[in-house]
């Protein structure tokens, strides 16, 4: 097969779409297979421009929501408390401060760059803005496997 895509024309914006496949030799045509998504809706930016977003007034809902619940509680609970002043630091966020993982601690000698890589190919993603880079909880890098059979001796 050449080509592994179709350009399907005159479509009319708005109106679900479902597609399947099937290939086929000299022989006859295989099983039909279904399009991942299912179905598909053509549609354009200019069919949502001017529209209110979905979640338009909802934070002020969310807020209000908060704050009644907030009301409601005996001032005693632990599970809501009241917000922080500004400049002030609350006991518990003190004592439970992580230390910054930077770019520069990736390429010491005993980096956690990741805690069990096996032979294979791996997508490491490296994402970061100013001086904070991003890591799984775990302070790893981010990985995906690629191929788990390719050789260890590259």
């Amino acid at each position: 097969m050449q080509h592994m895509e179709c350009h399907i024309g005159d479509l009319i914006q708005g109106q679900r779409y479902y597609f399947r496949v099937a290939c086929g030799n000299l022989k006859g045509y295989g099983k039909f297979r279904q399009s991942t998504p299912t179905s598909v809706i053509p549609s354009s930016w200019w069919d949502v421009e001017g529209r209110e977003p979905r979640f338009a007034g909802c934070l002020q809902l969310l807020d209000d929501l908060f704050s009644e619940t907030r009301s409601s509680r005996p001032e005693h609970a632990a599970e809501i408390k009241a917000t922080v002043q500004a400049g002030e630091t609350p006991g518990i966020q003190r004592r439970n401060q992580r230390k910054k993982t930077t770019i520069k601690q990736l390429f010491t000698v005993a980096s956690k760059f990741q805690k069990n890589l096996r032979r294979g190919v791996f997508l490491a993603c490296l994402l970061y803005h100013e001086d904070k880079v991003l890591v799984t909880n775990e302070d790893v890098l981010p990985v995906i496997e690629v191929d788990k059979t390719y050789p260890n001796c590259i």
